[in-house]
């Protein structure tokens, strides 16, 4: 009965825990990221992609331009949702979210060097693509294989210029999906 007993109060303590503890809290850059929101991103009724933007906690309620032009830690997270997208079609994407942004006034002389990163990259459905914003360092990508589980760092591209163009591809203007917008920025 004592051991009954001691089980149910340990139990009561870790439910008790992970209700009041965040599931998922990691730092960057020196502070503490929070998730403003997941957005998917879609084409013709199917997603291709989710991507969540994490924020230190004095961005979590700033708008959107206020998030493109921050000069703070924050990350852009992407997971592939779909067997269509690869190296090719991703990378297209890609170029095409850079002149989007370009055309709403956010331009930089990386777009190269980050698309280089994807040369060697097979990518499939679970894949995860990590664009971590370190003011000073610049944006670090780090890839998570769904096949191998492994996760590898692909470079750095420094510049907040590039920062802010990469940002504003997903929530600028002239961004690359309204409703991935919306969803990244938690409306």
């Amino acid at each position: 009965m004592k051991r009954f007993k001691m089980v149910t109060l340990a139990t009561t303590v870790l439910v008790v825990a992970a209700m009041v503890l965040p599931v998922f809290a990691w730092q960057l850059g020196g502070k503490e990221m929070v998730k403003r929101g997941t957005g998917a991103r879609k084409k013709a009724f199917l997603t291709v992609y989710y991507a969540s933007l994490y924020v230190p906690a004095e961005l979590q309620s700033a708008n959107a331009q206020q998030v493109i032009d921050g000069d703070q830690p924050m990350s852009i997270v992407m997971q592939i949702d779909s067997r269509l997208v690869s190296r090719d079609t991703f990378v297209s994407a890609v170029r095409e979210g850079f002149a989007k942004a370009a055309s709403a006034g956010y331009r930089t002389a990386s777009v190269q060097q980050y698309l280089g990163y994807f040369n060697s990259i097979t990518i499939v459905k679970g894949d995860v693509f990590y664009q971590n914003y370190v003011p000073g360092r610049g944006v670090t990508v780090v890839y998570k294989s769904k096949t191998t589980g492994r996760q590898t760092t692909l470079g750095t591209v420094s510049g907040l210029d590039f920062k802010k163009a990469f940002w504003a591809m997903f929530l600028g203007s002239n961004c690359i999906n309204s409703g991935l917008r919306s969803g990244m920025l938690g409306r």
